[in-house]
């Protein structure tokens, strides 16, 4: 294994807002298995809220608060992320939306937010990478191009892995998360192949 897929694992964060799910419950036993795979595969790092899957999501993983880091996901401008790390340096960590497809778009600004949180030293995770599944199905030149690279490299790495590969490389990302609703998104995420 070569060494961009060791950074890539390093830095791969289980998303909790896509679990499995029988009708409107959180499949607790489907979820424990992934959550086992995650962490046998030395992984650590869990991202849920209240509002993922309405609540059911911090019931399904976690009973004790055990917070270490204090850090904000953030869903506006460059502009005022800038300021909100000028006007309170304690906070340690930062959550953007950051992939290939959102680099220059105006509201999400991707690459202008990657860029305040580097100036100011913060450690970045990474919401998003695969823009919400859009990265996955590809327009045919695109998807001829990442074939080309597998078959040139004897790689099989599917367009989410490419995807998260992007945004792992980057200098200051701590964690790159991902939403996983099965065992079979899990495999392809922890060894992004």
């Amino acid at each position: 294994m070569n060494d961009i897929f060791l950074k890539i694992n390093k830095k791969l964060g289980f998303g909790m807002m896509r679990l499995p799910m029988n009708g409107k419950d959180v499949d607790i036993e489907t979820t424990k298995e992934m959550v086992d795979y995650f962490i046998d595969n030395g992984f650590n790092y869990f991202d849920t809220a209240h509002g993922y899957l309405d609540g059911k999501s911090e019931l399904a993983i976690k009973e004790e608060d055990k917070v270490k880091h204090v850090g904000l996901s953030f869903h506006d401008k460059a502009e005022f992320l800038d300021k909100i790390f000028t006007e309170y340096p304690e906070i340690e960590i930062v959550q953007i939306q950051y992939n290939y497809m959102d680099m220059e778009n105006p509201t999400i600004e991707s690459r202008k937010t990657y860029e305040v949180a580097h100036k100011h030293n913060k450690p970045i995770i990474v919401m998003e990478p695969v823009n919400g599944g859009n990265l996955v199905k590809l327009p045919a030149d695109a998807q001829k191009a990442f074939d080309e690279v597998n078959q040139a490299e004897n790689t099989h790495m599917s367009n989410a892995s490419y995807a998260i590969r992007y945004a792992a490389e980057n200098e200051n990302v701590a964690v790159v998360l991902s939403g996983m609703s099965n065992m079979e998104q899990m495999r392809d995420n922890v060894y992004c192949r």
